[in-house]
């Protein structure tokens, strides 16, 4: 199959209408039938597997392409290792901040708030917590990769019709931040889907995103599992208790930026030295000269804006 970053957004735009068809008539059906509880880790793994995972399957099967050819299967180094944990690890603070600003900002935009959806409630309603790193760290860290940094990413580059690795990052991004269930999901599934796509592009390595995905998701999860419940009129649940939350986080996020920098700064030399002893980067020699703001693209967009606003409004 020809690579292109239009043939990327009719992938995407095909992949929409399968996401919306499990969403809302899959899902609804397979829950009532089952009693299953929306935002479950059962309805989780049911979205991540049926969702993202068989996709991922039927277009390695249709374009009968090695997995080689999809996804860049280099074995990780031992300092790549090391960083893609630190890496995991100090993202944290900062995705915890901008959900808690998300949330906050969803309150005073919609007058409302995102109820489960957040790390907090989430963690904290599971029952088990090897379920709850199984489901929300083990399986997005591969499943999703696999799709938004594996097929994907493939297709906007890494070949000679290729895109820059800049509007490739941002768009694989992009459609990773809209799948996400809520606001503030959204906003921190933005950052994290753009160092997840950097990391690839230094490293040449599938495994160091997926490494830093379970990480990060691992972590927070696990926050969110172990802390213990907050009781009814505590200080965090009023505006000046949110407040000082957020500007503590938003301290240490002072402290953690440069740590993020100094690992990508680490992968980024790798790749340079990698490129110095190789004949070229496959991807950058027709970089800019490919449409990818097609009609498709701006489909898929406004499509799943506009479901994400209805779903807002539980309109949907």
């Amino acid at each position: 199959m020809t690579k292109s970053p239009g043939k990327g957004n009719i992938i995407m735009l095909l992949f929409t209408a399968y996401f919306l068809i499990v969403n809302l008539i899959v899902l609804p059906c397979v829950s009532s039938v089952f009693q299953i509880k929306t935002n479950s880790l059962t309805s989780t793994a049911f979205i991540l597997i049926v969702g993202v995972f068989l996709p991922f399957v039927f277009y390695v099967l249709f374009t009968r392409q090695k997995l080689t050819n999809i996804l860049l299967l280099t074995p990780p180094k031992m300092k790549h290792i090391v960083f893609a944990i630190t890496l995991g690890m100090v993202l944290v603070p900062i995705t915890v901040t901008i959900t808690m600003l998300g949330e906050h900002l969803n309150r005073l935009v919609f007058l409302q708030a995102e109820g489960e959806s957040g790390y907090v409630s989430f963690g904290a309603t599971a029952s088990s917590f090897w379920a709850l790193i199984v489901v929300s760290a083990l399986f997005p860290a591969f499943l999703e990769e696999f799709w938004f940094r594996g097929v994907l990413f493939d297709q906007y580059y890494g070949h000679k019709n290729g895109v820059s690795v800049g509007k490739t990052a941002f768009i694989t991004a992009l459609f990773f931040c809209l799948v996400h269930d809520s606001f503030s999901k959204m906003l921190h599934a933005l950052l994290l889907g753009l160092v997840l796509a950097y990391v690839l592009y230094y490293t040449r390595s599938i495994w160091i995103p997926i490494l830093v995905h379970f990480v990060h998701n691992a972590l927070s999860f696990s926050m969110a599992f172990l802390s213990p419940p907050e009781p009814a009129g505590d200080s965090s649940q009023t505006p000046n208790g949110e407040v000082t939350a957020i500007l503590f986080f938003a301290c240490v996020c002072l402290v953690m930026i440069p740590v993020i920098i100094i690992c990508l700064k680490k992968f980024k030399k790798y790749r340079i030295s990698a490129e110095q002893t190789a004949e070229g980067d496959s991807g950058s020699e027709n970089i800019g000269k490919q449409r990818v703001f097609t009609w498709s693209f701006w489909v898929v967009v406004i499509v799943l804006v506009l479901f994400r606003v209805l779903r807002q409004f539980n309109v949907l």
